[in-house]
């Protein structure tokens, strides 16, 4: 193989990785609000289950 060939294939590879990257990258700015949103539920359950564990706890 050629160097200049060997360069133009990185090259290529390079730029579909980026692409792959943006398009990942859009699609997890889409998303991310969403599980943000979930997480801030997550949370509150969460705090729920450990209330609920300390006041089990705490009537033993």
């Amino acid at each position: 193989m050629k160097p200049a060939k060997v360069i133009a294939m990185a090259m290529v590879a390079t730029f579909s990785l980026q692409q792959a990257d943006a398009q990942l990258f859009s699609h997890h700015h889409k998303t991310h609000k969403e599980l943000k949103k979930q997480h801030k539920k997550w949370e509150k359950e969460k705090k729920k289950e450990e209330k609920k564990l300390k006041k089990h706890h705490d009537n033993k």
